[in-house]
């Protein structure tokens, strides 16, 4: 899961003074792409090609992977991803540009550790 955007800015602010997280644009509109159901075979079909006839079925599957999951209240804290953000500096050039040019920085962000393991540019 994504960590909150406002946790993110925390550990800029604490590991990068003078840089923000850069805010995201809206998502570009895509055109409708087909539906990958619509040409693939079902899973019944591909096991019985690629398995064989005597391959397990879905229910002994399910009933035994079903006890082995972790429950959300054993767990406690949230666990976030490691992602790729954004960041530029606060300060800007009065015609709204970086400072020489310069394009906004990558940081390599921790959720788990909440802390940037690493940094580009």
């Amino acid at each position: 899961m994504k960590a909150p955007e406002k946790k993110v800015q925390k550990a800029v602010d604490r590991e990068m003074p003078g840089y923000v997280v850069k805010k995201k644009r809206g998502a570009r509109r895509r055109g409708e792409a087909a539906s990958t159901d619509a040409v693939s075979p079902d899973l019944d079909t591909l096991k019985k090609r690629y398995l064989g006839g005597d391959s397990e079925t879905d229910g002994a599957v399910r009933a035994d992977s079903a006890g082995s999951a972790p429950s959300r209240k054993k767990r406690g804290k949230p666990r976030y991803d490691d992602e790729i953000v954004p960041v530029e500096p606060k300060d800007r050039s009065r015609d709204g540009r970086l400072p020489s040019g310069s394009r906004a920085k990558r940081v390599v962000y921790s959720g788990d550790s909440d802390e940037i393991i690493g940094r580009q540019g």
